[in-house]
């Protein structure tokens, strides 16, 4: 079971919920009534043109004007399917109608609006193929932001088809559920389509929401104008405000062809820039889909509509071409890898669907056709004789496929055996677990069936042809092709001396005889991918020069070639794949072995220095006062014991960091003590190397929650990369500041300052800079350690630096909750004073 977000498991369940609603919808599709009788709008009424049912008509004629329905006026066309729709088949309505110059009245039945099944078939066997596609793409393309949204466009695509206009039920499915996901499917779907292309291969502009807010604001208030005067409309059976809503909604038309045209334009301009061919086939799909698809529902459909209040054709007609949406898309997801998701499709699961959704078009087609000779009628008549027509054609196809192995086993011997050994030799193919092992069987299972004097596999490496496999006469190890005829191996199918063919085509190319006789053979068919990308060829030479390969043969070496590519691209990426899984555990063991040698190490040095630092000091008490050179040379062991103590503890916690074991123990502590407590750890090693230093503390004290060990060890870290890069001017400047909130602490130098180059890299572990790396002492684990000290304590590390003239570190902390605490009550005291 595959894995997704809440949000999208609640998308599935609105999209089955929608669809729940489009088959409740069905009952009212069969119910809904119209008049029997066709209008069309001329001077601002209804003009009668055609009698469809003349005893359901009473007297009324064709060339009557329509003025009154039950007494209310009727200004459009669309009013009375309006008026229908709120009726019931079988209704006797007054219509009121001027005929000449004379206006009289006449009661008409109300006739069922669909004669038979065939529109409510088209119309879901349609919408249930456009919803399929989109829970495929939602399946598969949830992660990228243009799935999502085309996921969105075919629900509302398979929305508007299913739920059309119907009877208006007194439920509240019909009342209200089912407008509401009809126009907001409608009037939100196709500004979809447009955002998708804005979004799709790649987004045309940076900000996706202001493209979105450009596109789906007007067409959300046009569908609250829709609702609002439709729902009432229903709601009061007021043809007043249903004309209202027929102005929003012929706004909406006019708005739905710049949209579905600045889409098309979109898709095109997508096609024209596209970088890879893949890309650009699979774009030329859904372009040819949505033009297909809706170039008659708008120019037969709506566009009559719009201007003459008319239909060119049948909404049923302009249906069966939405099929041509899900067919494009289906090309693009398989063959062509939309939203580049690699799926792992089924062969038998493929056919099954094609061949049911093939045979479902059919019953349907043989339906349509058959209605539109014979009448409506005729349709329910031949319904179950078609099912049980095509059922007998699944039934009986077995037995014609061994009628057909049958003759051509005994007519076609040749055409049959190399069908049959493709189908042995592929499945072999299929078998192989390495790229050697796939050239060498390929090399034997062509020898076996297209006789030749040699047969070698070579593959692409390094621009070399590597030879991997052969047969017969030993050709050559390595071929350095020509670039002009690795271009012919990209750009043709086959590559051949043109008196080796017996039948030669147009895909041959026959440009490379000198290079072909050089190497020995006669013909070339390379192996490469989809992108034409070369990964190896089959060559060939036969027994005789006077022996031509027929096109049987050709074909079974073109064929057996692209299921090799197929199959070497494969084990190509699985190698990498696992090669690169080897690399990434081997650095892990050798990142684990690291950090133990260092674990190790620094274990080993900490010993011997914890006995000098120990020695050293009760050494310096035993001195007499009066030794004095004695006294400077128990402080340098003092000194320099400090010094490797602080480096073996920076290579220690560098190990216990990468191990995720440091850990901090925060509590209160002032800022100017630490620094001084550093400056006089840090004696010895400043006059050692006759640095100045100046200090600049702030009265009172600097309170920040902080391991004290750590912050000491940071602040350390920087006064001694000062020490170590000040070659010139020996001058340390340490500051300790308080703004805005945050207690500061800076380090400043005159030394030779860092590089633009250096600077971003400065904070990584084990790095030095070019400049210094054999000069100056050190591992380059320092600042590293700085910087997480700093970061586990909410803080962070900035520097400053001029190649030549210095550099500036600053730490900053946030102010401790007591000192906030005691500067607030420090105000109010001084209030109180002044009160």
């Amino acid at each position: 079971m595959k894995q997704f977000p809440l949000r999208i498991w609640l998308y599935f369940a609105c999209d089955c919920l929608v669809l729940v609603v489009c088959f409740l919808h069905i009952p009212s599709l069969i119910q809904r009534a119209t008049t029997p009788f066709q209008v069309e709008d001329r001077n601002g009424h209804p003009f009668v043109i055609n009698v469809i049912d003349r005893k359901a008509c009473g007297i009324l004629e064709r060339g009557d004007i329509v003025l009154r329905w039950k007494g209310e006026s009727v200004a459009v066309p669309e009013a009375l399917e309006f008026l229908s729709d709120i009726s019931s088949i079988g209704d006797t309505v007054l219509v009121t109608y001027q005929r000449a110059d004379k206006i009289e009245e006449s009661s008409v039945t109300l006739i069922p609006f669909y004669p038979s099944l065939r529109f409510v078939i088209i119309t879901y066997f349609v919408g249930f193929g456009i919803w399929g596609i989109g829970m495929y793409i939602l399946w598969f393309g949830w992660r990228d932001l243009a799935g999502r949204v085309l996921h969105w466009m075919m629900i509302c695509f398979a929305s508007v088809v299913m739920v059309t206009w119907g009877s208006a039920f007194p439920t509240v499915i019909e009342r209200v559920v089912r407008p509401c996901i009809f126009f907001l499917s409608y009037e939100v779907g196709i500004p979809m389509f447009f955002f998708f292309t804005m979004l799709y291969p790649r987004p045309k502009f940076r900000s996706q929401l202001m493209v979105a807010a450009v596109t789906f604001i007007p067409a959300l208030a046009m569908l609250s104008g829709s609702l609002y005067f439709y729902l009432g409309a229903l709601d009061r059976h007021s043809i007043s405000d249903f004309t209202r809503f027929q102005s929003f909604y012929n706004v909406f038309h006019a708005a739905l062809f710049l949209y579905v045209g600045g889409g098309i334009v979109n898709l095109i301009h997508s096609y024209v820039a596209a970088a890879a061919p893949e890309e650009r086939q699979r774009t030329k799909w859904i372009l040819w889909g949505f033009i297909v698809g809706a170039i008659p529902f708008l120019f037969l459909y709506i566009l009559p509509q719009l201007l003459f209040s008319k239909y060119l054709i049948d909404e049923e007609y302009t249906t069966i071409a939405f099929l041509v949406i899900p067919f494009a898309f289906a090309v693009s997801f398989i063959k062509y890898r939309l939203f580049d998701i690699e799926v792992i499709i089924n062969r038998s699961i493929v056919y099954s669907v094609l061949t049911l959704f093939i045979g479902a078009a059919y019953v349907v087609v043989v339906l349509f056709l058959t209605s539109i000779i014979g009448g409506q009628a005729v349709f329910e008549e031949y319904l179950y004789v078609v099912a049980v027509t095509l059922v007998v054609a699944l039934l009986i196809n077995p037995l014609r496929k061994r009628i057909q192995r049958l003759v051509d086993e005994s007519l076609f011997a040749a055409r049959t055996n190399f069908r049959l050994a493709m189908t042995a030799t592929t499945e072999s193919l299929h078998s192989v677990l390495s790229g050697e092992e796939l050239c060498i069987r390929l090399a034997e299972s062509i020898r076996n069936i297209v006789p030749s004097e040699t047969v070698a596999v070579y593959w692409m490496k390094n621009n070399l042809l590597t030879l991997a496999g052969a047969y017969g006469v030993e050709p050559r190890q390595q071929i350095s092709p020509a670039k002009n005829f690795t271009a012919a191996l990209e750009s043709s199918s086959l590559l051949a001396l043109k008196e080796s063919i017996a039948l030669p085509g147009d895909a041959m190319n026959f440009s490379h005889t000198l290079f072909l006789k050089e190497c020995g053979f006669s013909v070339c068919v390379p192996m490469k991918t989809e992108s034409n990308e070369v990964l190896g060829m089959v060559a060939l030479s036969p027994h005789s020069s006077n022996r031509q390969y027929d096109e049987n043969e050709i074909d079974f070496v073109l064929t057996l070639c692209a299921h090799a590519a197929e199959i070497l691209e494969r084990l190509l990426l699985q190698e990498r794949i696992i090669l690169e899984r080897g690399e990434k555990k081997h650095f892990e063991e050798l990142s684990n072995l690291k950090s133990d040698f260092v674990s190790y190490v620094s274990h080993e040095l900490r010993a011997p220095l914890t006995s000098i630092k120990i020695f050293s000091e009760l050494l310096q008490r035993r001195l007499a006062l009066r030794d004095a050179k004695a006294d400077e040379y128990v402080r340098i062991i003092d000194g320099e014991s400090d010094r490797l103590n602080r480096m073996v503890t920076n290579i220690l916690d560098t190990a216990r960091i990468e191990r995720g074991g440091r850990e901090y123990v925060l509590k209160e502590a002032d800022l100017c003590a630490l620094v001084r407590q550093v400056l006089g750890t840090m004696k010895y090693l400043l006059k050692k190397h006759r640095f100045r230093v100046k200090l600049q503390l702030p009265k009172g004290k600097q309170l920040i929650r902080a391991d004290v060990d750590a912050v000491a060890q940071a602040i350390i870290n920087l006064v001694s990369n000062a020490i170590k890069y000040s070659t010139r001017e020996k001058f340390i400047s340490v500051a300790v500041l308080k703004r805005n909130g945050f207690v500061f602490c800076r380090v400043n130098d005159h030394g030779d300052g860092i590089s633009k180059e250096a600077l971003p890299h400065l904070f990584e572990k084990f790095y030095r800079a070019p400049s210094h790396a054999g000069a100056i002492q050190g591992v380059g684990l320092g600042l590293s350690l700085v910087q997480h000290i700093m970061n586990e304590h909410g803080g962070r590390v900035e520097v400053r630096s001029v190649p030549g003239k210095g550099s500036s570190f600053t730490l900053s902390f946030p102010i401790s909750r007591i000192q906030k605490e005691n500067r607030q009550g420090a105000k109010n005291a001084k209030k109180i004073a002044k009160i």
